[in-house]
This record gives C-alpha cells, structure tokens and sequence, in this order.
C-alpha cells in the first residue's frame, strides 16, 4: 500500500507492505498502515509530522465514504482493477497493492 503524500512518504518509505485479514477490505488496509505509521511517529518521538491520521486524511466518516478530493487506485496481484472507490467494502484479493493520491485534484 501507498499514499503519495511526501511527509508520509518521508516517514514510511514509498511503499509499505502490510497485513490484513483474508475478508479485509480497504479501510482494514488503512487502518494497518496508519498503525504502522503511529508506531514509526509517536512510538518514536517524530509526532511532530503534520498528519496524525491516514485514515482522518482518506476517509470521512460523516459520509461514510473517500473525501472527495483523494484519488484511490487499488489492483489485484495479477493486475485486475478494483473499484474500490465505488465499493470501499469489498474483500481485497491476497497480493493487491492499493495506492491512494491525496488532494489529487480535477
């Protein structure tokens, strides 16, 4: 998984490998990376960074949707696509590599 975000980038490197359960979806995804992300800033003594949260940033709980403004590009291993901007509730094949863009713009 990856944000292309360079503060994050900075911290957690271009790209992060994690774990989430078999049925995971998309948010389990996030919320893995931002515990990574917590242990590498605030476990660390680095909680100066701006972002304190990957999933704040991705997701906006009000709508119980993406923000509007955050591109998200997910791909199974053998390079299927995944709509998981449409359906962010959908089971993540073993393998994908999802990468969100945020403020990606028009």
């Amino acid at each position: 998984m990856s944000v292309m975000e360079p503060g994050l980038q900075r911290v957690m490197g271009a790209d992060a490998k994690i774990s989430i359960p078999d049925s995971g979806d998309v948010l389990d995804a996030i919320a893995a990376l931002d515990e990574k992300y917590f242990k590498k800033t605030v476990k660390a003594k680095r909680g100066n960074t701006i972002i304190q949260s990957i999933m704040h940033l991705a997701w906006n709980a009000a709508c119980n949707a993406f923000h509007d403004d955050l591109g998200v590009q997910a791909r199974s291993n053998n390079g299927t696509w995944l709509p998981i901007r449409e359906n962010p509730f959908m089971e993540i094949p073993t393998g994908s590599r999802v990468t969100l863009i945020p403020d990606a713009g028009c």
